[in-house]
């Protein structure tokens, strides 16, 4: 048997954050390569089964079982002998690998199972908060708080994500009339700090896409307490938004076609085990860096574990769109009166 060699996820494997937390010592055999006779056998209901996937030199990745999602969830990309490094790496070049062997890309524009055409609802995206507008994508404080009054005020119940992804993979019970799902992306501080208040105090639900390489790093960002903190609040999920906010159309013009797909593969996966790692998730909706994602995207998406993935499209969320591509109504400071309005699809 072959060794799987990771040639393309040398450099991620190598970051200087790696570094400075020392998961990167000479102690340890080198992380570019893992054989497969290192592996346990996985469980996959109840059954034990041998991992099949070979790498063979000309000939690529053979036969792989089970399935990728089976794999990635299983002991093998956490077993003991690998490092957290190692384990991520092996994860991703799998997800690629399936990519690659499939020898065709499954287009995974799959309409919602569920055919309701009265389905209406208003994904709503936030970014950050301030008291002042200082730039296009704060809103103020001040502005938000109107927006939850004029919810309550109207009546609109304010539903959690997992309720409409429930609903369209035909699992849940309906969303209510004019019912609204409210989201913030990237992982701000001022969530904590703007948005929080606001929330206990309308105890309305909120879903968090967080990308862990800027939580406890960046200067703008939460830190890994305050997210376990508004996860006690049990108003906040947390879901992946990738593992460092990449625009995907960039990346794979300057990338090959394996590269990216194995840069595509580690921004997919790498999320998933940090926050389950960090916060005991395991996060199953992703929202797309920048709204970008094209059919090659969705696939991989899907084969990473995601069962539902959300744009930046401005419009409400119907029976008509695909699952890994749901919409979503990007939030100014602008948003109020009949522009808010018709976003929530209030009528008048």
């Amino acid at each position: 048997m072959e060794t799987l060699i990771f040639w393309s996820l040398v450099a991620e494997v190598k970051e200087a954050k790696c570094r400075k937390k020392g998961e990167l010592t000479t102690e340890k055999a080198p992380i570019s390569t893992v054989t497969l006779r290192s592996f346990p056998k996985i469980n996959t209901g109840g059954r034990e089964k041998e991992s099949q996937l070979v790498f063979q030199k000309n000939r690529g990745f053979l036969a792989f079982s089970p399935s990728p999602v089976e794999f990635l969830g299983t002991a093998a990309v956490r077993h003991h002998l690998f490092s957290e490094l190692t384990r991520v790496a092996l994860a991703a070049a799998v997800l690629a690998a399936c990519v690659l062997s499939a020898g065709r890309v499954v287009s995974g524009q799959a309409s919602a199972p569920t055919r309701d055409t009265s389905l209406r609802v208003s994904v709503l995206v936030y970014h950050r908060f301030a008291p002042v507008v200082k730039d296009s994508m704060t809103v103020r404080t001040s502005t938000f708080r109107w927006q939850l009054d004029y919810l309550k005020q109207h009546q609109q119940p304010v539903i959690t994500l997992r309720a409409l992804v429930s609903y369209l993979e035909g699992k849940g019970a309906p969303p209510p009339p004019r019912a609204v799902v409210i989201t913030a992306d990237d992982g701000h501080e001022s969530v904590f700090t703007d948005m929080l208040p606001a929330i206990r105090e309308y105890q309305v639900p909120v879903t968090l896409f967080i990308y862990p390489s800027a939580i406890s790093n960046a200067s703008y960002a939460m830190t890994w307490q305050q997210l376990v903190a508004l996860r006690e609040t049990r108003l906040f999920d947390i879901q992946s938004h990738t593992y460092w906010h990449p625009n995907f159309k960039t990346e794979k013009r300057r990338l090959s076609a394996d590269a990216f797909r194995a840069f595509a593969a580690n921004q997919l996966v790498k999320p998933r085990m940090v926050l389950e790692k960090r916060l005991g998730i395991r996060p199953d909706v992703l929202a797309w860096p920048f709204g970008i994602y094209d059919d090659e995207l969705l696939a991989m998406a899907r084969e990473a574990g995601y069962d539902a993935a959300f744009t930046i499209d401005g419009r409400a969320v119907t029976s008509r769109e695909q699952i890994m591509a749901l919409p979503r109504f990007l939030m100014t400071d602008k948003a109020t009166g009949s522009t808010f309005a018709a976003m929530v699809g209030s009528g008048k």
